[in-house]
């Protein structure tokens, strides 16, 4: 119905809007599972995202009934389930879990949800994560709510690739910062007018001035430099 649809597109149209307010990579993988769980009516949600070292599909976030079964677990993309599901790019639903010969029979016995759905997460034909969800009774998801999910895919698919694209520029950036504190020789930047704008510790215990101190100040050559040396630059 004409209800029905807008009520969709209003319950998407949320979940899209919630994946913008995350500031950080962790921020942002909480966001996915709650929205997924909110458009799916799952009772448990899992985002597993692929390795770099070895393509294992690794789960990085887990919420709701049995979400310690399967956070930090790796599941190599040659896994019956998520091979068939990685090698398709779509989605999988298993209406039972109990009785599903896809899944390992240690799982069948202790997983406390029968109804299953799991959905990539693509960008630009990259596999960005695998979304699943769950629910305690069998058959729960409804056609409607997989197609929300299926929608919200894509949005979540962008929105992960860029947290994780910050979250590595922040680490390489904390590396650099590192590297260059802790750097045994003297380390000085300066702007085009010759004034301070970063130094290491070697520097400040060189110059003998505090962060404070040094701190947009202008730096001459005699300061840096041995008086023949600077006789000879001169």
């Amino acid at each position: 119905t004409t209800e029905g649809r807008q009520s969709d597109a209003a319950a998407l149209l949320r979940a899209t809007q919630a994946l913008t307010l995350p500031t950080d990579l962790d921020a942002m993988l909480r966001a996915v599972c709650a929205q997924a769980a909110l458009l799916s009516g799952a009772t448990t949600t899992a985002l597993l995202v692929p390795q770099a070292d070895d393509g294992a599909l690794r789960c990085v976030m887990a919420s709701g009934d049995g979400a310690e079964l399967v956070l930090g677990r790796r599941r190599r993309l040659v896994d019956r389930i998520i091979g068939r599901l990685t090698r398709t790019q779509g989605r999988l639903v298993i209406d039972d879990a109990r009785h599903a010969a896809l899944l390992p029979p240690a799982l069948r016995a202790h997983t406390p949800l029968r109804s299953i759905a799991l959905q990539t997460l693509s960008a630009q034909d990259r596999l960005v994560g695998v979304l699943a969800v769950g629910h305690g009774a069998p058959r729960a998801f409804q056609p409607a709510q997989l197609q929300r999910l299926e929608q919200f895919a894509a949005t979540a698919a962008v929105a992960l690739e860029n947290a994780q694209l910050q979250e590595s520029l922040r680490r390489s950036e904390e590396r650099y910062r590192t590297l260059f504190q802790n750097a045994l020789e003297i380390v000085i930047a300066l702007d085009l007018e010759g004034r301070i704008t970063a130094c290491n510790r070697a520097a400040l215990q060189f110059l003998r001035l505090s962060p404070a101190e040094v701190r947009g100040r202008a730096l001459h050559i005699d300061e840096v430099l041995p008086a023949p040396a600077v006789a000879w630059v001169r």
